[in-house]
C-alpha cells in the first residue's frame, strides 16, 4: 500500500497503480492529478490528438470555436490521444497503466472516445493504436448539433500517410490529414457511426469505387488510375508472390518474365492478365 499527503509537493500517482480514497480535508478544495504515459513524445513531430469540436457560430473567429455558442447547442471542444503503433494487435484491449479511461465529466459538453475491439471500455488515451484497423470511435452529444472532426498538429501522423475517419451513416471517408471533417451529430451516445483508420492505402471516393485499368502489352504489366500510396501486388496463377510495391504515380509499369498468366492485387481488388 502506499499512502500520499496530498499537501506534500510531488505528491502523485500513475493511473492504474492505486485508487484514490478522501476521508477529509481541512483545505477549501483538493486537487489529484493522475498522470497518464506518453510513449514517443517528440515536440517537433506533433502531438498526436484527434479533436471534436462544435462548429463556430455566425460571426464567430475559429479562436472562439471553444466558447459558449449560440442558442447554448454547444459549449466545449473535446480530445483524445492516438498513438499509432505498427506492431500493436489488431484486437483492440484496454490496458492498465498504459491507456485511459473516458470519464464522462459533464453532460452538457460533447464529448469523444475510442472504443475496444468489444466496444465495452471507452478510451481517452489508446497507448498502442493499431494501423491499417479500424477503431471503434464513440461520441456522447447533449443536443443536435454540427461538430468537426481535426487533427490539431497532422505532423504526428505524417509518417502514416492516412487518417481516415469513416462515417458510418453517411458512407463518407475522410483523411483527416488533408481535411477537417464537418458532420450532423444527434444528441445521445453512439458508439457505432464513426470509425478511426490510422495508414494503409487509399480508399474509394465519395463518387464510388475508382476504377483502375489493368494490362499488359508488349511484355509490360500497366497499372492505371493509382494515386499515390495505392499497395500493388503481383502473383503467379498458384499464387506465390512475385512482385510488390507502393504507387507514386497515376500510371506504374514493370517487365514480365513468364509468358504465363498473372493476377495483380491493387489495393483489395484482384485482376487476371495474360503475359502474350
Amino acid at each position: 500500500m502506499q499512502t500520499l499527503r496530498s499537501w506534500d509537493r510531488g505528491s502523485t500517482m500513475s493511473m492504474g497503480n492505486a485508487f484514490f480514497t478522501q476521508t477529509a480535508t481541512q483545505k477549501d478544495k483538493e486537487q489529484l492529478i493522475f498522470h497518464l504515459p506518453y510513449f514517443g513524445r517528440n515536440e517537433k513531430v506533433g502531438r498526436p490528438l484527434l479533436l471534436l469540436a462544435p462548429r463556430p457560430a455566425p460571426n464567430h473567429k475559429p479562436a472562439q470555436v471553444t466558447q459558449t455558442l449560440q442558442r447554448g447547442y454547444a459549449s466545449s471542444a473535446d480530445m483524445l490521444t492516438v498513438i499509432p503503433d505498427p506492431d500493436a494487435d489488431k484486437n483492440i484491449k484496454y490496458s492498465y497503466g498504459r491507456d485511459g479511461i473516458k470519464w464522462f465529466t459533464n453532460d452538457s459538453v460533447a464529448q469523444v472516445y475510442m472504443l475496444d475491439s468489444k466496444r465495452l471500455s471507452r478510451i481517452s488515451l489508446l497507448g498502442a493504436a493499431p494501423v491499417e484497423t479500424d477503431i471503434p470511435l464513440g461520441v456522447k452529444i447533449p443536443c443536435d448539433y454540427t461538430y468537426t472532426f481535426s487533427l490539431p498538429e497532422k505532423s504526428a501522423f505524417a509518417a502514416f500517410g492516412y487518417v481516415w475517419l469513416i462515417d458510418n451513416r453517411e458512407n463518407r471517408t475522410i483523411n483527416l490529414l488533408e481535411q477537417d471533417y464537418e458532420t450532423e451529430i444527434a444528441a445521445g451516445e453512439n458508439n457505432t457511426r464513426f470509425l478511426l483508420r490510422i495508414g494503409g492505402y487509399p480508399l474509394d471516393d465519395e463518387k464510388g469505387k475508382r476504377k483502375y485499368v489493368v494490362f499488359t502489352y508488349q511484355q509490360q504489366l500497366f497499372v492505371r488510375g493509382l494515386v499515390a500510396g495505392d499497395k500493388i501486388d503481383i502473383y503467379t496463377p498458384s499464387g506465390q508472390k512475385v512482385y510488390s510495391t507502393t504507387a507514386t504515380a497515376p500510371e506504374w509499369q514493370m517487365p514480365l518474365s513468364y509468358q504465363s498468366g498473372y493476377i495483380v492485387k491493387v489495393n483489395n481488388r484482384a485482376y487476371k492478365v495474360l503475359n502474350m
